[in-house]
């Protein structure tokens, strides 16, 4: 049986919630806070809405605000983006299917993808991928992974629809943007499927994870930084409550044992629905929906990302001021960012005169992780690297890589790059540092304008 079909009194409960919450008075979060502090956002499936905690939240404590969904939506899955400071959430009961963008600090919903021709079909999982500009949506009953433009609004056509024998309800969704790949939790198989992310049509996977453990998965994260995928086994039946496992990324087979194994009466798991990686502490987070048969506490756990067995949880988010009504996801946010400020010397000088580029990484809002700053360099001239934090770049012909490591809030790292220019430099040389970087959540990046300066020839 589904796990969407839920009895008559659930659904009554979930819809006299939902009458109570419309009533609240939708909070605002000043974006230093969410900067400094992170936040945990959980869709209530049977509360339609997200509620949003500081991300170190632990107890029996209120929501920061609530972001209020339409009755009947039934939220599933949630994600971020980055770039646009949007929340991204699937809406998994009322017809027509939709996926809500809201604006990520006020709440505000700001456009549906809804319609005959989207292609929705109860949708389940989201991911976002900012480095192409694309949202996948993961359709349990459609069988299928359709994809849309970042932007997309309305009753908008996929602009590639993947489906294959080998995927029967997908539930967990995330995006290799490293290795252009796209890793499906299937619940319905009980298998972890990837295809290629630009994969079109009836397709076959890359790889398949089947047996190892794997009951019931209904949600994924993709940890790059440790060549990992994390998976949360919902069992959906208790004493069982579930399990969180941990495999090699590349991992394929019927033979691929977990690397770990999350699981027992200690870690209060409880029919885990989904989990979040917190780079920035080490730590992952899961959602708890006690969508099952028999009792156990709907919350949101956090645990050291590398804990094995049966191990409690570093916090708990439970109890009845929270506001959790079958948390079904949960995805966390970091305000950190990273600017780059890439600034000519001059902006007009002689043919044969020297020309310099200051270029100044700063983190901003919270710790940046990984902070990487490229820059190819204007082809033709001989550059020479300077300033104080030189020491942290390479060169390869005109490509200037500085690995900065983890930058704090107000950090910053400069660097001069210097060359003289010649005849054939005129008119003019443009210059176009960027970052890369993780804020704690996801790998982001940062592009500034370009830097020109004018060469005069006589």
């Amino acid at each position: 049986m589904r796990q969407w079909h839920v009895d008559l009194n659930r659904t009554r409960r979930r819809f006299v919630f939902a009458s109570i919450v419309l009533l609240l008075t939708l909070g605002h979060v000043p974006a230093s806070w969410a900067q400094e502090q992170g936040q945990v956002f959980v869709a209530n499936y049977g509360g339609d809405t997200v509620t949003v905690y500081p991300l170190t939240t632990s107890g029996d404590k209120a929501p920061q605000y609530t972001v209020l969904g339409t009755l009947g939506d039934g939220p599933h899955k949630v994600a971020i983006n980055h770039r646009t400071s949007e929340l991204v959430v699937t809406n998994n009961v009322a017809i027509p299917y939709s996926v809500s963008v809201y604006d990520r600090s006020s709440g505000a919903l700001k456009r549906k993808v809804t319609g005959p021709s989207t292609g929705l079909y109860r949708p389940t999982a989201v991911a976002v991928d900012e480095v192409n500009g694309e949202i996948y949506i993961a359709n349990d009953w459609g069988r299928s992974i359709t994809v849309y433009d970042v932007t997309a609004s309305g009753d908008t056509a996929p602009k590639r629809t993947i489906t294959s024998q080998f995927m029967i309800a997908p539930a967990g969704l995330a995006v290799d943007v490293a290795h252009d790949e796209i890793i499906v939790a299937d619940y319905g198989f009980h298998s972890i499927v990837t295809f290629d992310r630009l994969a079109s049509g009836d397709t076959n996977p890359k790889r398949v994870i089947a047996g190892a453990g794997l009951n019931l998965p209904q949600g994924i994260a993709l940890d790059l930084a440790h060549d990992e995928i994390l998976v949360a086994n919902s069992y959906f039946q208790t004493p069982d409550r579930g399990a969180i496992l941990a495999f090699g990324r590349t991992a394929s087979g019927f033979l691929a044992a977990p690397l770990r194994r999350l699981e027992g009466s200690a870690t209060q798991l409880c029919n885990p629905m989904s989990v979040a990686i917190d780079y920035l502490r080490d730590q992952i987070v899961v959602a708890n929906a006690d969508f099952a048969a028999g009792q156990c506490a709907q919350s949101v756990t956090a645990y050291a990302r590398t804990a094995d067995g049966d191990i409690p949880p570093a916090r708990v988010i439970a109890g009845a001021l929270p506001n959790l009504n079958y948390p079904i996801s949960a995805t966390l946010f970091y305000g950190s960012s990273v600017s780059v400020s890439n600034k000519a010397s001059s902006a007009n000088v002689s043919a044969g005169s020297k020309v310099t580029y200051n270029i100044t990484t700063t983190a901003n809002g919270g710790t940046a992780l990984g902070v990487v700053v490229t820059d190819k360099l204007p082809s033709g001239l001989l550059w020479a690297v300077g300033g104080t934090d030189a020491s942290a770049c390479s060169q390869s012909g005109s490509q200037l890589t500085c690995s900065f490591g983890n930058l704090s809030k107000g950090q910053s790292k400069a660097i001069t790059v210097s060359a003289f220019s010649t005849s054939a430099s005129c008119p003019g040389i443009t210059n176009q540092a960027a970052a890369a970087f993780n804020d704690g959540t996801a790998d982001l990046t940062s592009v500034p304008s370009a830097a020109g300066i004018t060469i005069k020839c006589k």
